[in-house]
């Protein structure tokens, strides 16, 4: 099964995850479908692939070392660092819009929740003890999916506040939730339109 589809910056490659090989594994082809390679070629599970801004890097998670973590890589599968390191599940990883900042969902804190940490530069470090990370929903509901507004300063995500997912948007700056769907339906996998 391939899924996760992750358009590259330039518009044309696609990432994906791949159950071909009998484990997910990150894969990037031609946007026309050709060409695919096997990036990560590794036993442990690795998914939900995110291009970063620039279309040099591939944020990613992976149970590689027994847990889910996120790791990142160059895009052709070399320079691999693992950004955090924790027996919780950390994935769904999603760049800031300047490429600065990572989302991923969470449950090290007992829920579903969204974190954001400093995106790795040239000389990319664990975060293994937690070092800046910051747990932007903190609630007591679960949270998750977040997508970067275009200048960077908020998140759209799903919360379960009201006992269903409805759509949020979440001021970073100042803490402030909006709630833009009020609906009995499940209502997730949000993202900005630029």
């Amino acid at each position: 099964a391939d899924g996760w589809p992750a358009w590259s910056p330039a518009g044309d490659r696609i990432a994906f995850h791949s159950y071909r090989g009998g484990n997910f594994d990150i894969w990037v082809m031609g946007a026309d479908g050709s060409s695919p390679v096997n990036l990560t070629n590794h036993p442990g599970d690795d998914r939900y692939p995110a291009w970063s801004p620039d279309g040099d890097r591939i944020a990613f998670a992976s149970d590689r070392d027994g847990s889910y973590d996120i790791w990142v890589m160059n895009t052709d599968g070399s320079g691999l660092v693992k950004l955090t390191d924790s027996p919780a599940r950390d994935r769904y990883p999603i760049w800031s819009p300047d490429g600065t900042r990572l989302t991923f969902n969470t449950d090290r804190d007992g829920n579903q929740e969204i974190y954001i940490m400093p995106a790795p530069g040239p000389q990319a470090q664990v975060n293994a003890g937690g070092t800046n990370l910051v747990n932007v929903t903190n609630t007591p509901y679960i949270e998750g999916l977040a997508s970067w507004s275009p200048d960077g300063t908020r998140l759209v995500l799903y919360s379960e506040q009201k006992k269903d997912k409805d759509v949020y948007i979440l001021d970073l700056a100042t803490g402030q939730w909006t709630n833009i769907t009020n609906s009995p339906y499940s209502d997730e996998y949000c993202a900005w339109w630029p």
